[in-house]
């Protein structure tokens, strides 16, 4: 008798299973190609934005001197690397001595439910982006203060994603390995660290903003460790092989600053405000797949007299083909 219990509860255990698989199948579809590659094309807008705290004008703006970036992704089943560097196309106009670089390596895997990224950007050569905080009549030579061929940044970050829902797949609009069937949203979460860098042979606040600061006047390196836990929800809306899908974040964690100025060098711990947005639209057939996006990431990085924030950000447009083995 118990034994005919017991197989009458694992047999409505496994159908109940196997129709909540069911369901879960008609909202995302495996991609199962062998092999697939595209070429992109993306611009990057990061800021490194600096201002004196309860200041009431305009702060410093630093922004990575590159315009366009040439870029490609190979895939073997869930496993994508990428990377992608520089052209010298809508840069702003540069001295001709001013050579600027960028280039990023990246890594990521996973499915609906979990995921990982990696990467790694490097940029070499910045320039305040908003010049008109540089006065023409204070300095002989304002281009030097303006073009900063000696500042380089360096980014590397590690995230693990998990989404709370079998019906929802982040990978349907970013990678594009799964299919997102029907609308619906879900909740999500990504824990991951994050590594900044910032270097200059002179400080980051030209001469005539310094007397505005005390701490971060003569700074000209700056270097943060970030674990950060950030909560989010995300929603992409289904139309055949089309996608539109949206994701939010917003949360913090544990920083480990460090700076150095003229006179000194210190660290400090502090809690920062990480905010992330990612938005995009895929088509994503059996052969042919392509995708517009875009991605914004703020870490706060503040000293005790200066508000600073480094924001990461881009669009992205490309185009992919898939190979498929022999069927059996």
């Amino acid at each position: 008798m118990y034994l005919l219990v017991l197989l009458i509860v694992t047999c409505v255990g496994f159908g109940q299973d196997k129709e909540k698989m069911e369901k879960d199948k008609a909202y995302v579809e495996k991609v199962k190609s062998l092999f697939s590659m595209r070429p992109y094309v993306n611009q990057n807008i990061d800021l490194l934005m600096m201002n004196y705290n309860k200041s009431e004008e305009a702060g410093v703006i630093y922004r990575p001197a590159t315009g366009l970036n040439l870029g490609g992704e190979v895939a073997f089943s869930f496993l994508h690397f990428n990377y992608q560097r520089n052209l010298p196309l809508l840069q702003p106009d540069l001295p001709n001595d001013f050579k600027p670089s960028h280039q990023r390596i990246g890594f990521d895997m996973g499915g609906k439910i979990f995921g990982m990224m990696m990467s790694y950007q490097q940029n070499n050569g910045f320039y305040v982006y908003n010049s008109g905080v540089i006065p023409d009549s204070t300095y002989a030579n304002r281009d030097a203060v303006i073009f900063r061929k000696d500042v380089y940044s360096k980014t590397f970050g590690l995230d693990f994603r998990f989404t709370f829902s079998n019906k929802l797949s982040p990978n349907a609009i970013f990678d594009q390995s799964e299919r997102q069937l029907k609308s619906k949203g879900a909740a999500s979460i990504i824990m991951g660290y994050r590594y900044h860098i910032f270097h200059g042979t002179t400080p980051f606040i030209p001469d005539h903003l310094q007397i505005k600061y005390l701490q971060s006047a003569t700074m000209n390196t700056l270097w943060a460790n970030t674990i950060h836990f950030l909560p989010g929800y995300g929603y992409i809306a289904a139309a055949g092989y089309w996608n539109f899908g949206i994701f939010l974040y917003s949360g913090t964690g544990l920083q480990l600053r460090k700076y150095v100025n003229a006179d000194e060098d210190g660290t400090a711990f502090k809690f920062p405000l990480v905010m992330r947005g990612k938005v995009g639209v895929s088509y994503n057939g059996k052969y042919f797949y392509s995708k517009l996006a875009a991605n914004v990431d703020l870490t706060s990085l503040g000293m005790k007299d200066a508000n600073l924030n480094w924001m990461q950000s881009y669009w992205e447009f490309s185009v992919g083909l898939r190979l498929y083995g022999k069927k059996k």
